[in-house]
């Protein structure tokens, strides 16, 4: 007996919720009748004799480009990384005065970001130096609005800023620091955000004395502001970067504690600060004063 009435009331919240779901009346349990079937769809292959085949839908590009945009991006590309330094100088030229380069803004920034982080890996610094070559480029181009292309092209060179050494990576520390500082002038709204992620690396684990080299060079270029209220405050994480050089590396973090101590020194003597003695004594590492 309590079972059927179980039943009962389970049948009653089937039909209920049925009921809330706007799925129509059932026939009854004792309709044996079979559904009527549905009309059978005309897909437009009647008349069609050959087998069906499947196919594959691929959706076209949102701004897809001409062939003569086509042309002058595989033109750009292979002369601005070739071997030849006539073919560079062309590639860079194209890059630093052609009027028509905007449609072709985002996959440039795309090219050059793949490209950073392939020949990061494959420690090719040549490569790098012509990818950073070509962000100076268009940065000089007049013609050419870079903001739509930033989020591409500021963490490339960042990451050769922050790169492990290679052949010629002082130099090339120093050209990326540069980079960023054109960038903040073109777009001053990117200056803060720049800053942020320069400071935070000085704090990353794995942080070594290349990286912390142009970290500090990069702030530094970013004006008096910036050295006041954000290279000098983290100074003592500076110190403990620098310190942690490793025994095979003494003459490269000799060459980066005088760097070091050039930019502090040169900030305080040209701004007159009164507390130097308040620096040496906080960070003996740094002699500011000859």
């Amino acid at each position: 007996m309590n079972q059927a009435v179980s039943n009962v009331d389970n049948s009653s919240n089937v039909v209920a919720l049925m009921s809330n779901l706007n799925l129509g009346k059932h026939p009854p349990a004792s309709d044996t009748s079979s559904p009527p079937k549905r009309p059978r769809r005309n897909f437009g292959l009647t008349d069609f004799k050959g087998p069906l085949q499947e196919k594959v839908q691929v959706a076209a590009p949102v701004h897809p480009h001409s062939a003569e945009e086509q042309e002058l991006f595989v033109d750009i590309t292979e002369a601005a990384t070739s071997d030849d330094i006539r073919e560079r100088m062309r590639g860079i030229k194209i890059l630093t005065h052609d009027a028509s380069l905007q449609p072709l803004l985002l996959r440039l920034a795309h090219f050059i970001f793949d490209s950073v982080r392939v020949n990061i890996i494959q420690e090719f610094p040549f490569l790098l130096s012509s990818l950073m070559d070509m962000v100076d480029a268009m940065l000089q181009n007049a013609n050419l609005d870079i903001e739509p292309g930033l989020f591409k092209l500021l963490p490339a060179v960042v990451s050769v800023l922050v790169a492990k050494p290679m052949k010629g990576h002082f130099r090339q520390k120093r050209h990326c620091a540069k980079l960023l500082e054109r960038i903040v002038k073109s777009e001053p709204v990117m200056k803060q955000r720049i800053t942020n992620v320069l400071i935070s690396g000085l704090y990353r684990h794995d942080c070594n004395i290349y990286a912390t080299y142009g970290l500090v060079y990069a702030l530094n270029c970013l004006g008096d502001t910036v050295i006041d209220n954000y290279l000098f405050p983290n100074l003592h994480r500076v110190k403990s970067n620098l310190n942690g050089a490793a025994s095979d590396e003494a003459e490269d973090a000799s060459f980066v504690f005088t760097a070091v101590r050039r930019i502090i020194r040169n900030y305080v003597q040209t701004h007159q600060k009164k507390d130097v003695e308040k620096f040496r004594k906080e960070f003996e590492l740094f002699v500011l004063v000859d």
